[in-house]
């Protein structure tokens, strides 16, 4: 009879070995901030002087900041806004945000054209249109996409509803609200454990479990085929948590820190690739699997959604009365009030390559 192989959770350094969507080491413990944007002004800060001479990346930091101060401004004064105002201001808030992580990815910005990348056709009201990546021009949404693995295609239509319907704060209202794209639910809470073997701890994978009660709200018929069916097994059935875990056993060597770096990224891009996403509570960050993924990720989706608000506040009258003061106004509403502020620890944890999270002080 062969023997059953036995597991615990990973631990790296003491820490717990957690999944997140960011380029984090394996172990990296929370950064806890109730201020991100001085977080981030305090590392970019410190990573301008410890360069010492002028360089291409210096110049560039020392520019981010700039943009930094910009998102900030723009966020402030669209926290004592109202819409259709509040709308324009946290756009440009999320794309001067955009603008400070392409800087410190090494992409330069005022040598250029720069343009946003997307656009509302005057014969249209509910959808965007993907603009072309030009050789002589950034195009912020496409790069932004494209360093996040989640490249986008020239001449695309994204509609409205499939933007609501990609964003998991927002997606049991717009579920009640009628707008999803799906008959049933799409975004399953799960939990998620990377774990080793025991005792002799050279192999990783992950284990990802739902509640049962979920099964008639959700398309859960989904783990059974495509790509969840190819990465995952169920192993476990208890009447109340349906368990899975993952078919690639990964070999390391626990002593090796870039043998835990590989193998916990191959990890993460594959969790990223089957489609869990986080949503950061005062708990930590929650996950979420989503069932019937669209073409690009929820962060994309979240990026043009604001820019339609944006868009249709400054230029577009008549189609803010419609929509933003229609059947869309609650989901449009609850994004503008919650979005943005997860937008900003994403976007700190990406640049900073910390596990940016709030404090659980931090009372309101």
């Amino acid at each position: 009879m062969p023997r059953i192989t036995q597991y615990e959770v990973a631990l790296k350094d003491y820490n717990k070995v957690k999944f997140f969507p960011f380029p984090v080491r394996p172990g990296e413990p929370f950064m806890l901030t109730s201020n991100p944007w001085n977080f981030l002004k305090t590392w970019l800060n410190n990573e301008i002087k410890s360069i010492r001479r002028t360089t291409d990346r210096k110049l560039r930091l020392e520019k981010s900041l700039y943009f930094l101060e910009l998102a900030e401004n723009f966020q402030n004064a669209a926290d004592g806004a109202k819409l259709p105002t509040k709308g324009t201001f946290a756009y440009y808030s999320i794309l001067n945000l955009i603008k400070v992580y392409l800087l410190t990815e090494g992409i330069d910005l005022e040598t250029t054209m720069e343009h946003h990348g997307l656009s509302l056709p005057s014969n249209e009201t509910k959808r965007l249109k993907i603009q072309p990546t030009n050789g002589d021009g950034i195009n912020v949404f496409a790069k932004f996409s494209e360093l996040i693995d989640s490249p986008v295609t020239s001449g695309d239509f994204i509609s409205l509803d499939e933007m609501i319907s990609e964003i998991p704060e927002i997606h049991e209202m717009t579920f009640n609200i009628g707008k999803l794209t799906t008959a049933k639910r799409k975004f399953l809470p799960v939990e998620i454990q990377v774990l080793t073997n025991k005792p002799r701890r050279s192999h990783l994978i992950y284990e990802l479990k739902y509640e049962k009660k979920n099964a008639k709200l959700m398309q859960v018929s989904k783990f059974g085929s495509g790509n969840l069916h190819a990465k995952l097994e169920q192993t476990q059935d208890d009447g109340t948590w349906i368990t899975f875990r993952s078919k690639n056993r990964r070999n390391y060597t626990k002593g090796s820190n870039s043998s835990w770096n590989s193998n916990y990224k191959s990890i993460r891009e594959e969790l990223i690739e089957i489609g869990v996403s986080v949503i950061l509570t005062r708990t930590g960050y929650r996950y979420y699997l989503n069932l019937q993924p669209n073409k690009y990720r929820p962060i994309s989706y979240f990026v043009a959604l604001m820019y339609y608000i944006g868009l249709i506040a400054r230029y577009r009258p008549t189609v803010y009365n419609e929509i933003l003061t229609g059947e869309y106004q609650a989901v449009l509403n609850e994004t503008m009030e919650t979005c943005p502020h997860q937008f900003l620890y994403y976007v700190s944890s990406l640049i900073t390559k910390k596990v940016c999270a709030v404090p659980m002080a931090k009372i309101n």
